[in-house]
């Protein structure tokens, strides 16, 4: 058998180089990751923060809404009689678009609703075998 000190301790010696370098390779690819999942954190905090602002908007956007649609629907009932009702629905062009939902609203005093009744479920005539 050819024992010889130096060949193992030259081995030795490139093992640790080699993983040294895979250390750092691999400390560098964590770094990267890392600094990546920073950035996007910052961007998901951002998208945050605008998101809670649009929302705010949003709900003032839906109040000033649902104050016109009562006001226009009720302009373009007059617009039919009234010749300056009439001007100013053509002059802004103002049109009764009701969404799929939506109905015109009701001038008059709201009827309350029917009832609700929690009838029992009809009984089934099951007849069980014994």
């Amino acid at each position: 058998m050819n024992t010889n000190p130096e060949n193992g301790g030259l081995a030795a010696q490139n093992l640790f180089w080699v993983l040294l370098a895979l250390c750092v390779v691999l400390g560098l690819d964590g770094a990267f990751h890392l600094s990546d999942l920073l950035q996007q954190r910052e961007q998901l905090d951002q998208a945050r923060l605008a998101q809670a602002q649009n929302a705010s908007r949003l709900a003032q956007g839906q109040q000033a809404q649902a104050k016109l649609e009562p006001i226009s629907f009720e302009l373009l009932q007059i617009a039919t009689t009234n010749d300056s009702a009439k001007k100013i629905v053509q002059e802004f062009n103002i049109r009764w678009n009701p969404g799929p939902l939506a109905s015109p609203p009701v001038a008059g005093p709201a009827s309350p609703p029917p009832a609700l009744s929690n009838a029992p479920p009809a009984s089934s005539n099951l007849s069980t075998a014994k």
